[in-house]
């Protein structure tokens, strides 16, 4: 259900008067009016349609003067935002407004009656206070405070009004709605928990997230509800921010969302204006209202110091939460994650961890030069609407504004700039000169201060328009107010658009030179007093604070200044960048420091360097030269001379960037450079590994016994595999009836096979069922596969003679897990379409290149074998691929370790840059460009914190899951009940759980089964237990199982997202709510650990003996059982040697 509008009432103001909204505006047609202003009619339209329940008018002074102080109507309902319709001392007289009167309030589009105010007083405020209490400070650098200053008249009349219609609308019709149409929106959709969204900026990939996990977070549907009234000047307009509003909603899950506009005047005021929000979408009927980091901020104040705080509307809606009645989502800032190639909350990314941001300036810098947005930043359907609305710099208008004296020269310097600018050809240009202005525009305009205020907003209407055509427009006004020409600007930036781009020029012309200067003999008059109010004689001419450019033409020609501003905004750097990151020569083109263009000359390798070459395009000369000398060829030392077959210049005046086009690739006619044969130094992750296998000591107690019970749960998961035949066809050597004279024996066979072949029997027999160790990061997998190469080469060592202990076997299942853990924890290998099984090769290399006894030189050469042999594609793990080779991958990497490690013993050399080698390298073919990242120094942590699968036989992202399922079976044999009295089962998991076993659809074998999450939870529902058996073809044959299973539907739950990464918890959630066809909804059952979760290790870890017992009984007889555990409990176990401890396990 929708939620309750704020004060009770929904005070829709055109349904409640449209039975008499005729006679009201028979009547409006008689009553003097207020043509409303752009902010007046926003305000308006929301107090007509309810959007400012429970307001029904414009506040009146006791309102006015209590939302001022405490935030409250003098009825004491929380509003914090002044609603208050300005009027001048003029209006007062003009229109004879007293208490009492009725006014119309008029459309300033259309000029059609909207509503009719009943004038209840007319009050004076204090601007400076309503400036400090609303906005937090008297600043003209807050945009709400300097339109207080300059815009606001000096009274408020303030009463009810009466509605004779909403507003009319011509664009986006179908997205506009009222918090009546919106919430009957809702109830139609049956949408029972809403999450709104404010925006007044585009949207792109971080927008899309923080909202979608709002709502999963939440249970909701999300509400798109962007501000498309008044926002910050220089915003995005809202015509082209709609358009992208329209494109992303394509990128939300089917249902989950809805875009709806709100023609809101935002004022920026921080916590305020959050609270305000707050109130607004609740009474459009939203449950819930995300608030996010600085929200609503106008950023930095005229000290260069944010305004408010990030985080201090979060906490100001958390004040009232109790009388908003509606949910607060707090979000961080999300930010990218390169390495996970996701968004994430930047509270919940570890410190140290790469992430990346585009500001919203760089955004629109990128835009308005046509510089590249990267696809992590946003949708490639976004980008285009973007520029869609953002054309190139030689086809975006923009203004050029000299103000200065009477007499000063700034006419002459824009007559003489239009001439430049029309020789230069490309786009029309205007010229408004002020004198011209005002005969045009407005022939009975006087100069008096008032009048020339409105002149120059004139000026800026007119001058905005042609620059949103793409015009070069050069206005030369007097303007002496700063006040007056900050207006100008703002209105210019705001209205503009793409042609938004506005230029300041001072012609600093002394007064003394003006009146020295004047043939016309105004200054005279106005002494004379024959002219009144005129500028440096009776008025005061401000000098700008930030010209972009100050020009004197006392001190200088004409020409030359024209000469100099070109030189000011046409300069050009051309920097050549030799050896860049991919070791190609670029030539970039920079206005003022910012790199504008850049284009690829040619394939060079060599040392980075950069040459600039200045050339500043001052006259139509220089740039001919500039582009005869490019078109001839740049001779640049070393290189030779480098050619195009076409350039193009394109470039507009002031600021807007020139810019080259390289429309051919250009190349070295006469020198050429090969690849470096230099062999560099080994890549810093290879040595980090190599130093941290040959150096480091173990001394962790608890690292040493969880590896020891890591050892028999490995070595009994392996034994448990030898009872199905579909793994047992895969063992044994390559030639039947092999044996190798001090070879590896293979646990649970008679097998004695040469440490290649040993390796991948015994890690094919750990990884078979999916039922020894884990570990869940941003890429998973099973340390404890290692053990696979690790006891194969100890083992046929040992048989050699060399003294290798049980210490010596759970050292190096130590150092492996932690090289497979440490390079898993932020580096996302499945992202890439590479499966876990490249670590295991990783690891298992450079371990057992320790037991064979390379050098730490050879190490980092066997290491480096590793990355560059061929990596196996995960794609066996996945529909509609899913097979048991994931079941003898880990095996198959096993026996690849192995044998790399013994083949760099035999004198193999290494690839020192195997990961970081331009085009060639792991990271540029395999990585998407990106180097590894380290949470933490290798150490022990990974074994430590392993996960151990205790009771069932599951893909651990569903452990839990399973256990809850067992619960709920319990609980409904208690009841009387069956699975068949299921109607639906939800499981709120991790994101990785959705991602890697959500599966629908027929499930063909084994491997399918074992990786499917419906199926793991619905075969406890329905047996009450889940074993190996549990996933054979002839278990699935039960219909019961797929009817169950169709009723299973998995959701992300946020929070267990976020434990699932944090180092503290790396919790495996999972919660199952299930309802049944009588209409019962059982408790939902949440576990967030299981068993074999470092916080629960005192309790698994009999049981995980109690696993190693079931899986030797099926082998051995009980005598050889109880000596088998009796040895692996002793407290001499780790000095055991290792052939010894492999016998225990052999059939004779």
């Amino acid at each position: 259900m929708a939620n309750t509008p704020h004060g009770g009432v929904l005070q829709d103001l055109v349904a409640r008067d449209k039975p008499i909204s005729n006679q009201l505006k028979a009547e409006a047609a008689t009553l003097k009016d207020i043509i409303l202003t752009e902010r007046q009619l926003c305000d308006l339209e929301l107090i007509l349609n309810g959007g400012f329940s429970p307001l029904d008018g414009f506040m009146n002074e006791s309102d006015y003067n209590s939302v001022v102080d405490i935030l409250r109507l003098s009825d004491g309902t929380l509003f914090p935002m002044p609603i208050t319709l300005d009027v001048s001392s003029d209006d007062i007289k003009r229109l004879g407004i007293v208490s009492g009167a009725r006014i119309a309030l008029r459309d300033p589009r259309d000029d059609e009656a909207l509503a009719i105010l009943a004038v209840e007083d007319i009050y004076t405020y204090d601007r400076v206070k309503e400036a400090i209490q609303v906005f937090g400070a008297d600043d003209s650098a807050h945009p709400s405070v300097a339109y207080l200053r300059n815009r606001v008249k000096e009274y408020y009349i303030g009463g009810k009004v009466q509605a004779i219609q909403a507003p009319a609308h011509f664009d986006y019709v179908a997205l506009r709605y009222t918090p009546t149409e919106l919430r009957a929106h809702f109830e139609k959709l049956s949408w029972r928990r809403v999450v709104a969204f404010q925006t007044r900026n585009p949207m792109h990939r971080a927008h899309r997230e923080l909202t979608v996990r709002a709502a999963r977070q939440h249970k909701a549907n999300v509400l798109i509800h962007p501000v498309v009234g008044l926002t910050k000047p220089g915003d995005v307009d809202h015509y082209t921010r709609v358009r992208v509003y329209q494109a992303i909603m394509e990128k939300y899950p089917n249902g989950m969302g809805h875009l709806a506009l709100l023609p809101l005047a935002m004022r920026m005021a921080g916590p305020r204006e959050a609270v305000w929000h707050a109130i607004i979408r609740k009474n459009f009927g939203a449950t819930h209202f995300i608030v996010g980091r600085d929200h609503a901020g106008p950023g930095k104040n005229s000290q260069g110091k944010d305004f408010y705080g990030p985080y201090d509307s979060q906490e100001f809606v958390k004040k009232f939460k109790d009388e908003l009645q509606i949910e607060m989502v707090p979000f961080q800032q999300m930010t990218y994650v390169p390495a996970t190639d996701e968004y994430q909350p930047v509270d919940e990314i570890p410190a140290g961890v790469e992430t990346k941001d585009i500001s919203g300036t760089e955004l629109r810098r990128q835009l308005k030069t046509g510089g590249p947005i990267p696809n992590w930043f946003s949708y490639e359907a976004v980008v285009q609407r973007l520029r869609e609305s953002y054309p190139p710099r030689n086809r975006q208008g923009f203004v050029i504004f000299l103000t200065g004296l009477h007499n000063s020269g700034k006419d002459a310097i824009a007559k003489a700039l239009q001439v430049a600018l029309n020789e230069q050809g490309g786009r029309s240009v205007s010229l408004l000169l002020g004198e011209s202005i005002r005969e045009d525009l407005n022939s009975k305009l006087s100069i008096t201060p008032e009048e020339r205020r409105e002149n120059l907003q004139r000026i800026a209407f007119v001058a905005s328009e042609l620059a949103r055509a793409g015009a070069a427009v050069i206005v030369a006004p007097t303007a002496p107010e700063e006040r007056s020409r900050t207006l100008v600007k703002d209105t210019i930036i705001s209205n503009s658009g793409a042609g938004g781009n506005f230029f300041l020029i001072h012609v600093a012309t002394s007064l003394e030179h003006c009146e020295k200067t004047d043939r016309r003999g105004v200054y005279a008059l106005a002494r004379s007093g024959a002219i009144t109010g005129f500028v440096g004689v009776g008025v005061e001419y401000e000098a700008p604070m930030k010209a972009d450019l100050v020009v004197d033409p006392s001190a200088e020609s004409i020409p030359a200044i024209v000469h100099s501003m070109y030189k000011a905004f046409l300069c050009v750097d051309i920097a050549l960048t030799v050896g860049s990151p991919r070791h190609h020569p670029l030539i970039r083109v920079h206005f003022l420091g910012v790199e504008l263009a850049a284009g690829l000359l040619m394939n060079f390798s060599g040392q980075p360097k950069t040459l600039k070459f200045p050339m500043t395009l001052s006259s139509p000369y220089s740039q001919s030269r500039m582009l005869s000398t490019i078109r001839q060829g740049l001779r640049f030392p070393s290189l030779g001379r480098l050619s195009s077959a076409s350039v193009a210049y394109r470039s507009s005046l002031s600021g807007l960037h020139s810019r080259l086009v390289l429309r051919t690739v250009v190349r070295p006619m006469s020198v050429h450079h090969g690849e470096s044969t230099t062999r560099p130094e080994p890549d810093k992750v290879l040595k980090d590994i190599a130093d941290y296998v040959h150096d480091y000591q173990v001394t962790s107690e608890v690292a040493l016994e969880t590896a020891r019970l890591c050892l028999i749960d490995t070595i009994g998961c392996g034994l448990e595999a030898l009872r199905f035949p579909e793994c047992t066809r895969l063992l044994g050597p390559v030639v039947e009836g092999t044996v190798v004279p001090n070879g590896t024996k293979v646990p649970g066979t008679n097998y004695q096979l040469d440490p290649i072949r040993g390796a991948f029997n015994i890690g094919t027999t750990i990884r078979w069922l999916d039922f020894n160790d884990c570990f869940l990061a941003a890429e998973w997998g099973h340390p404890s596969d290692n053990l696979g190469a690790i006891l194969a080469v100890a083992d046929h060592l040992a048989r050699q003679g060399q003294p290798l202990k049980v210490r010596d076997l759970l050292e190096s299942m130590i150092k492996a897990h932690e090289i497979q853990g440490g390079l898993a924890l932020l580096n996302s290998f499945n992202r890439v379409g590479l499966d876990h099984v490249v670590l295991v090769k990783v690891a298992s290399t450079a371990v057992v290149s320790k037991l064979l006894g390379l050098n730490r030189t050879q190490t980092i050469d066997a290491i480096s074998q590793a990355w560059v042999d061929g990596q196996s594609l995960r794609t066996y793990r996945h529909a509609p691929n899913t097979g048991p080779r994931k079941s003898w991958a880990a095996g198959d990497a096993c026996s690849r370790a192995v044998n790399l490690a013994l083949l760099v013993k035999k004198g193999e050399i290494g690839l020192p840059s195997v990961l970081t080698a331009k085009t060639w390298g792991f990271y540029d073919v395999l990585f998407k460009g990106k180097e590894f990242e380290f949470q933490m120094p290798f150490g022990s942590y990974i074994m430590e914190n392993v996960l151990f699968k205790i009771s069932y036989p599951a893909e651990f992202h569903a452990q839990t899951a399973v256990e809850a399922a067992l619960m709920i079976h319990a609980k409904l044999k208690s009841m009387g009940k069956s699975s068949d009295d299921i109607k639906s089962v939800r499981i709120s998991t991790q994101e990785a759980a959705i991602r890697i076993i959500d599966k629908q659809g027929p499930l063909h074998n084994f491997a399918d089964r074992d990786h499917a999450i419906n199926y793991m939870v619905a075969y406890p529902l329905i047996f009450g237990e889940l074993t190996s058996n549990s996933y054979t073809d002839a278990a699935a044959a039960d219909p019961r199982i797929d009817a169950l299973r169709a009723k299973i539907y998995c959701v992300e739950n946020n929070a267990f997202s976020v434990d699932y990464h944090d180092p503290a918890k790396r919790s495996i959630g999972n919660a199952l709510l299930v309802e049944l066809t009588d209409g019962t909804v059982l408790d939902e059952v949440v576990v967030e650990y299981p068993v074999g979760h470092r916080l629960r290790r005192e309790e698994g870890t009999p049981l995980l003996v109690e696993k190693f017992k079931r899986h030797t009984s099926h082998h051995f007889n009980e005598t050889h059982q109880t000596k088998i555990l009796e040895t692996v409990s002793d407290k001499n176990f780790p000095n055991l040697a290792v052939d010894k401890f492999t016998d225990l396990f052999v059939k004779s």
